[in-house]
């Protein structure tokens, strides 16, 4: 009987401890849910726009060695053009197929929780410490998206490919990612709080560190 009633006391100050994390302001609740489902968004049209530029980029390669003369000029006038965006240095464009990948290998290493990019979590499985931080590191990933905008405007030019899901992308990641950035950034301030706030609220839940310096003060 008692060990029943330890079980049901327990899942009781579970739920309540739920409760008191998400206590807080209902619209600035939303905007941190609204924030993380654009940060999901984010990451789910990073990764599309990633594996559309790879294919345009092995198809570029696979034309530079075609034994038609004029799709090999075209091919090389485009990665003549791709050289001039991106200040005659094509390492660049493998740098934003990075960017994500080592954004969430430092969510990794500051946080604890692993997230890899073919088989990921989204966001909305992480904790809010993560979440704040992850949308403060994917900021840094606004420069490299307008490589990715930039390459796929440049391939879509010269109609090299014309792939239904490239146009798709290159659509998307033009008239979307900016208003899901400016979503992060806008809110950052409050998920910033918000992480502070729930720091507070575990410490008093934990109770041990406060109990224990109070003693050494006393």
């Amino acid at each position: 009987m008692s060990q029943e009633k330890e079980v049901v006391d327990s899942t009781t100050t579970q739920k309540t401890r739920r409760k008191k994390v998400t206590s807080v302001p209902s619209s600035e609740y939303k905007m941190h849910l609204d924030t993380t489902i654009a940060i999901d968004a984010y990451h789910q049209r990073f990764y599309v726009a990633s594996q559309a530029a790879y294919l345009m980029e092995q198809r570029l390669e696979r034309c530079l060695m075609h034994r038609d003369k004029l799709l090999r000029d075209r091919a090389a006038a485009i990665i003549k053009t791709l050289n001039q965006a991106v200040d005659s240095n094509l390492t660049d464009l493998e740098n934003y197929k990075l960017t994500l990948v080592q954004v969430i290998s430092e969510v990794g290493n500051e946080r604890g929780d692993k997230y890899e990019l073919l088989t990921y979590s989204t966001p909305r499985d992480m904790t809010i410490e993560n979440r704040t931080y992850f949308a403060t590191r994917m900021c840094v990933g606004l420069e490299t998206l307008d490589l990715v905008v930039k390459y796929l405007d440049v391939c879509r030019h010269y109609s090299l490919v014309p792939l239904p899901e490239i146009l798709e992308t290159q659509s998307t990641a033009d008239k979307r990612m900016r208003g899901i950035f400016s979503t992060i950034i806008r809110h950052g301030e409050t998920m910033k709080r918000l992480e502070i706030e729930y720091a507070k609220k575990k410490a008093v839940r934990d109770d041990k560190p406060v109990s224990d310096s109070a003693i050494e003060n006393d």
